[in-house]
């Protein structure tokens, strides 16, 4: 027993004394390493960190600057007193609208379920478009009654080349019935005024003479016999002899007969 115990307690003081003996080294090697890294410190200049350049993943995006063109917008909407739709139009670009445009482009008149397409040569009669912050008004023929929501369109069909293709249209919400106004009566016609009657004249005065009216000579228009000269033909002046020939005999016949009728008439008394 004692013999164990004895073994037992000199094999934990040998490993002690090599526990302790490992730890002292390895303060030992510590320290010398600390040393050699500090004097390294001091004679190795620091280095300058060197930036890695990023990479851009994707296309380069360009930004496109776009060229100068019109910009077409509905600056308001309203009802006027006979019920009808009427809008202003202008030209907020930097450029004009162009003549074919003019003739291409449309403006859409939308009052519920009724739409309306006029062409901007009918809007803009005056060319007012045509040059850059120009400005139009317009009375259309659409008229309305119930309330309803109303929109207009510049541009609906996309003819012109524009700044900003989202700011055409404007819109207006009626929440009452419209009744036109009546027309306001025409004046009766005034009657066209007389002249004043002429004085008579004073008495004794004398009267001027009235001139009559100068008749001009008419001259008369020529005939288109005048220098035609019919000459008749055989047949015709037989057919005239021969007329004349039965008339006379005709004649003779008459004479005799009124020549003999005293005679009878005589006898008739005896």
């Amino acid at each position: 027993m004692r013999m164990g115990a004895g073994l037992i307690v000199a094999t934990s003081l040998a490993l002690n004394t090599a526990f302790f003996a490992g730890q002292a080294e390895g303060v030992a090697r510590a320290a010398e390493t600390a040393s050699v890294s500090q004097a390294a410190q001091k004679t190795t200049p620091p280095k300058t960190p060197v930036k890695t350049p990023v990479k851009t993943v994707g296309p380069k995006l360009e930004v496109q600057k776009k060229a100068p063109a019109p910009d077409i917008v509905i600056r308001r909407v309203w009802i006027d007193d006979q019920c009808l739709i009427n809008f202003e139009i202008a030209n907020d670009g930097v450029r004009g609208v162009s003549n074919d445009a003019y003739y291409t482009s449309t403006v859409l008149i939308r009052a519920g379920k009724t739409q309306t397409d006029i062409s901007l040569r009918d809007v803009d009669a005056a060319g007012k478009l045509a040059t850059a912050s120009g400005a139009a008004t317009f009375r259309s023929q659409v008229r309305i009654a119930a309330p309803v929501i109303i929109s207009v369109v510049a541009d609906h069909n996309g003819a012109i080349a524009e700044v900003n293709e989202k700011n055409n249209a404007a819109s207006l919400r009626t929440t009452q019935r419209c009744t036109p106004e009546p027309a306001p009566r025409k004046d009766p016609k005034t009657p066209a005024l007389k002249a004043p009657a002429a004085k008579p004249p004073a008495a004794g005065a004398s009267k001027p003479a009235l001139k009559a009216p100068e008749k001009k000579p008419v001259a008369a228009a020529p005939s288109a016999f005048q220098s035609v000269r019919r000459t008749p033909s055989p047949q015709a002046e037989e057919k005239e002899s021969a007329t004349r020939r039965k008339q006379a005999a005709a004649r003779a016949v008459l004479n005799r007969k009124l020549s003999a009728a005293p005679s009878r008439a005589a006898r008739t008394s005896d």
